[in-house]
């Protein structure tokens, strides 16, 4: 039949008694006294419940879920393979990391499956791109956007690639803040160029 334990019970306002769970570690050398009892568990009369070290959920074979207070980290494996996992951890200042490790390679993909929209907010006005810490691609969001990157950049589109000025200005510059090309889209455009200007084609120029 069905076990039940009981906390003690309040009358009106007052609070009912907390279930306690204790366990008694092995000490560090032989005794002839009991060792000391230490709380493990609480479930308080609120139905709240507060686990005094690691927690361990498992599935009969492995550990799939783990808290690890000591590092503030929350863990999930791969319940075919426990070399397979994520974890989730607070640092300080409340910076958020989280990690996916794949145990034997590096298929470990991280997915964001939306059933709507992505949205992105960085107070610091920044979101990084990296490469295995390296950072590649910058994206400034002050009041100006802007996007810097590390190394050479393509642009690849398997239809059209459309660039829209409200300004009517597309300005190119050298890297050193020279501008050399404006593209000037009034409605007679412009084309002004900074110093010498040559156009060399290897066949037909129209």
């Amino acid at each position: 039949g069905a076990l039940t334990f009981k906390g003690g019970q309040g009358k009106g306002t007052g609070a009912g008694g907390d279930i306690i769970f204790q366990t008694a570690n092995a000490a560090g050398s032989t005794a002839h006294s009991l060792n000391a009892l230490a709380t493990a568990l609480t479930i308080s009369d609120d139905l709240s419940s507060t686990f005094q070290g690691e927690v361990y959920i498992h599935d009969g074979s492995n550990n799939i879920f783990y808290l690890d207070p000591g590092l503030v980290r929350f863990y999930m494996y791969d319940d075919a393979d426990v070399a397979n996992y994520m974890y989730l951890q607070v640092l300080a200042n409340g910076v958020t990391k989280l990690k996916t490790i794949d145990g034997g390679g590096t298929a470990a993909d991280f997915y964001i499956d939306a059933d709507g929209d992505i949205y992105l907010d960085a107070i610091g006005e920044g979101v990084y791109f990296e490469d295995n810490g390296v950072t590649r691609m910058l994206f400034n969001l002050d009041a100006t956007p802007s996007i810097d990157i590390t190394g050479d950049f393509t642009v690849d589109g398997s239809g059209d690639i459309a660039l829209s000025a409200a300004g009517k200005d597309i300005t190119m510059d050298d890297g050193a803040g020279s501008t050399k090309f404006t593209f000037n889209l009034e409605t007679a455009p412009i084309l002004n160029v900074t110093g010498a200007f040559s156009i060399d084609g290897s066949s037909t120029i129209t």
